[in-house]
């Protein structure tokens, strides 16, 4: 099976159920949904960056092979490890997802290089956000904790992610890492980072609400 079938099929049947479960409990709400999307989504990279984590040394030897073999000029695997056929082992293996990482350095070596700050930043998201983003998920339907506290992790734990995101994306631009990238490295790149920074600002905002009126009424009402 494709390996983007195993992503769609993860976040797609993750996202359906917590939207499913707050519409039987609550009401449908659009934000919800919406958020209940990102935190799926967030989770799945949260995973993703500690395989990055776990594995840099190949990361980096994978990039180096890549580079040999398609050349300097961001030229892209084929088939990408999104479009490969793998199995039910590698689907769950975090070595094999590593090689995300030493995909997406084509278009930005940072992520084969442990020193940068694009290495530390995802790496560090990946670790520290990985509960606060199931929190988030579960907690716009069901009261895990007071929605003051709820409010206050996930507002921090947001803005980590919306700071990080802009801090990245920035040095990418200032640095021109994108000049000489064919025009599907550019996209990829700026839609990932566009998302990045759209999501954790509205979650920002949302998050906020419930500190201010301790109540999550912005989801169920």
């Amino acid at each position: 099976m494709l390996a983007c079938v195993y992503v769609v099929a993860f976040v797609g049947v993750l996202t359906a159920g917590l939207v499913f479960a707050h519409t039987a409990i609550h009401q449908f709400s659009a934000l919800q949904a919406f958020l209940a999307l990102f935190e799926v989504v967030n989770l799945l990279i949260c995973i993703w960056e500690i395989a990055l984590f776990s594995y840099a040394t190949k990361v980096a030897k994978e990039y180096r092979g890549f580079r040999e073999k398609y050349g300097v000029n961001g030229e892209l695997p084929r088939p990408m490890i999104l479009f490969q056929d793998i199995t039910l082992d590698q689907a769950i293996s975090l070595e094999f997802w590593s090689t995300i990482w030493s995909t997406y350095a084509l278009m930005d070596p940072a992520y084969q290089d442990c020193t940068s700050f694009g290495f530390w930043i995802d790496t560090g998201n990946g670790i520290t956000t990985l509960i606060p983003t199931v929190l988030a998920a579960i907690g716009m339907t069901w009261d895990v904790m007071p929605p003051r506290v709820l409010g206050l992790i996930s507002f921090v734990v947001h803005y980590q992610e919306f700071y990080g995101t802009v801090i990245y994306f920035s040095q990418y631009l200032y640095n021109e890492k994108y000049v000489g990238q064919p025009l599907l490295n550019k996209t990829i790149v700026a839609t990932s980072n566009a998302f990045w920074i759209i999501a954790p600002a509205i979650a920002m905002w949302t998050f906020y609400t419930l500190i201010d009126t301790n109540n999550a009424d912005i989801f169920r009402t």
